[in-house]
């Protein structure tokens, strides 16, 4: 057994500071008990992956395989991050029996890996594991799916701007180590590992600096979320029905909208229902308030007229009022609303057309 150095010290030190995080995020109560408890499970296995490495560091028991054991636990991370960052934008409530088949990678690791490197009879080196090469491949394929997940659910969450920054810091944090892990796999010594496992265990300490100055990512409240404009509406399906039926057969029969003075209380009147039923019908069924369903109306009246031959001595000003608007500006406004175009580009495009024929 070796002495403990500076930097058996430093890494110590930072797997109680990971371990003291998580014993904190699993005291939490309240809404922010789900997401807190994924998060100190996830710190949990970094701090443990830094005292195996530092176990193994110290001598403290002469055994080949820490890197491949480490590796295992850390099959476990990725999809806790995951679930991490839908818990944070309200996603996910809680781990379901279809949501473990996440955690297959790792089971099979745990269950099956781990038994078979420690039956391994003494002496034997990493590169005569014939698992443990495959290991390694799974994982960084794992990462690289669960962090590109990741990335897509925060780009289409509304989560409040203080937990995607914290969920970007966690994700950057963890990809950071992976690339150097990568890197130092490929290029340096093997000794050269304490530097990264310094990094998780100043990761560890930014985690807890992070909380300490940001409170409100560790005490997660739920958004509430907007009330249905009509929720406490007595208008049942039935009647809505009837009443858009109704409302039909008056756009129909009596052309209502050409009155330019027409009013949501005018037109409710003449329905004999009430101005909140109309405006829901409107709303619900139309997708339209009640201005855009009467001037997309009048925009079918104008374009009628500009295309009848019998009103080509009219002007717009006249086919505007004649529509149920009450001013030209109104007209031309709403007419380049519904159609793109204004009614003199409208009626050039008519032109050409008749040419063409």
């Amino acid at each position: 057994m070796n002495n403990l150095d500076t930097i058996s010290t430093i890494l110590i030190l930072g797997s109680i500071q990971g371990f003291a995080i998580s014993f904190i995020l699993f005291s939490k109560k309240g809404l922010s008990k789900f997401p807190n408890k994924i998060l100190g499970t996830m710190v949990s296995f970094f701090s443990k992956g830094i005292l195996i490495h530092t176990i193994y560091n110290l001598k403290i028991f002469d055994f080949n395989f820490h890197a491949e054991i480490i590796s295992v636990l850390f099959l476990i991370i990725a999809p806790l991050l995951y679930f991490y960052s839908l818990a944070l934008s309200g996603k996910m409530k809680e781990i379901n029996s279809k949501d473990f088949w996440h955690f297959l990678p790792f089971g099979l690791g745990f269950f099956i890996f781990l038994p078979t490197i420690f039956l391994l009879p003494n002496g034997v080196e990493t590169e005569d594991c014939i698992y443990c090469e495959p290991l390694g491949v799974i994982l960084i394929l794992q990462n690289l799916v669960y962090i590109f997940f990741i990335f897509k659910n925060l780009q289409i969450s509304n989560q409040k701007r203080i937990y995607t920054v914290w969920l970007r810091f966690l994700v950057l944090g963890y990809f950071v180590t992976w690339v150097l892990a990568l890197l130092n796999e490929s290029h340096s010594p093997s000794n050269s590992w304490n530097f990264i496992w310094i990094y998780v265990s100043a990761f560890m300490y930014a985690i807890g600096y992070f909380g300490l100055k940001n409170p409100d990512i560790f005490e997660f409240k739920e958004e509430k979320k907007p009330s249905k404009k009509y929720e406490k509406s007595t208008l049942s399906e039935e009647l809505a029905n009837q009443y858009l039926a109704k409302l039909e057969k008056l756009i129909e029969t009596e052309k209502p909208y050409l009155e330019n003075d027409l009013t949501l209380v005018k037109l409710a009147k003449k329905l004999k229902i009430s101005t909140h039923h109309l405006s829901q019908i409107l709303n619900e069924r139309r997708n339209q308030n009640f201005y855009d369903f009467v001037n997309s109306l009048r925009i079918e009246e104008a374009k009628r007229l500009i295309l009848d031959p019998k009103s080509e001595n009219l002007n717009f000003s006249d086919i505007g009022y004649e529509s149920g608007f009450n001013s030209v500006s109104a007209f031309n406004t709403a007419f380049k609303k519904f159609t793109n175009r204004t009614p003199s580009e409208f009626r050039k495009n008519k032109i050409l057309f008749n040419r063409k024929i």
